[in-house]
This record gives structure tokens, C-alpha cells and sequence, in this order.
């Protein structure tokens, strides 16, 4: 039976988030939290995250709505795109759509 780490390593995740995961279960599974409720080893002491890491909890501004392309064809496919609905596509009818869609966009339609 595969382990976590192992399902995570053939996923592509790097070692060091591994490892860090794993100090971080070991110290929930044995309860051992700070007073604020945080597991002890989830706080680093003068660190934050590493320099061009992106702080998941952090409020950022929304980003701007995209700008409509010059090229016709992407707009047609990301006009049929936006009203596509994925739950309602067979397997088979989605491929053939994203086929159609790259036939379009490669100039073959």
C-alpha cells in the first residue's frame, strides 16, 4: 500500500514540502498546539514565506477582466467556450468539442 509522501513524490511534489507535511502531521497527531491553536511546528520563528511565494490567505485585489483577443478565431472559441457547460458534455462530446476548437484556433476550419 502506498504512503502520502509516496503518492506525493510521484506526484511531482517537491521533497522539502513533503518533509515539512510530514512535521506538521506528526505534530497534529500528537496534539501538540500552541495557545493561539496552531500546531507548534507550523510556525516559523522570523520567517515568513520564502521570497516569490504567494501568501494563499492573503486579500489581493481582483484581477482585471481579460482583454477580448484581436484573433477571431480565439474569440469564437472563447465565445463558445464561455457557453459550453462542462456538466452536461458527454466525455466523447467534450472531445469533440476541444478537437473542433483546435482545428479552429491551428486555422483548419
Amino acid at each position: 500500500m502506498a504512503t502520502y509522501g509516496q503518492v506525493a513524490r510521484l506526484a511531482g511534489i517537491p521533497q522539502a514540502v513533503i518533509t515539512r507535511a510530514k512535521e506538521i502531521l506528526a505534530n497534529l497527531e500528537r496534539d501538540e498546539f500552541g495557545r493561539d491553536g496552531m500546531p507548534r511546528r507550523a510556525r516559523r520563528q522570523g520567517r515568513g514565506a520564502p521570497p516569490g511565494q504567494p501568501n494563499l490567505f492573503a486579500v489581493s485585489e481582483p484581477l482585471p477582466p481579460p482583454a477580448e483577443p484581436r484573433d477571431p478565431a480565439v474569440a469564437e472559441v472563447l465565445a463558445d467556450l464561455r457557453i459550453a457547460d462542462p456538466n452536461r458534455l458527454t466525455p466523447l462530446e467534450a472531445l469533440q468539442k476541444l478537437a473542433a476548437w483546435r482545428r479552429k484556433l491551428d486555422g483548419e476550419v
